[in-house]
């Protein structure tokens, strides 16, 4: 699928070409806007929905650590449950690991993908 710049360029080829009038230019100009704004509001708002989830999953964290607290099972809970979940969740996990992150969703939906941690 072509970006909404790719597309702006095809309209002034058209009208250089003589295929479209100015008019017609414009207005497709402006449809190519509002979808270019309600895209970028799109991926705003999911990335939104993402932070929400995040957030939830490190109180949920919060939760099964407290909940095992001083149960003599906090090593293996650790081990096996909340440090896979602190690893999903965010970049700031203290771990030793590259696997994708919430964090890396959020900057994906927001066109930031290439930034690393």
């Amino acid at each position: 699928m072509a970006t909404v710049a790719e597309m702006k360029a095809g309209l002034a080829g058209d009208l250089a070409a003589g295929l479209i009038t100015q008019e017609q230019a414009q207005e497709m100009l402006a449809e190519l806007d509002d979808a270019d704004t309600n895209d970028e509001q799109d991926r705003r708002e999911r990335a939104d929905m993402v932070r929400e989830a995040q957030d939830m999953l490190l109180r949920a964290i919060d939760l099964i650590e407290i909940a095992v607290k001083d149960t003599g099972i906090e090593d293996n809970v650790d081990a096996y449950v909340t440090a896979h979940l602190k690893i999903m969740a965010s970049d700031n996990h203290g771990y030793m690991s590259r696997d994708q992150s919430l964090d890396d969703v959020i900057r994906k939906l927001e066109g930031r993908e290439e930034e690393e941690w």
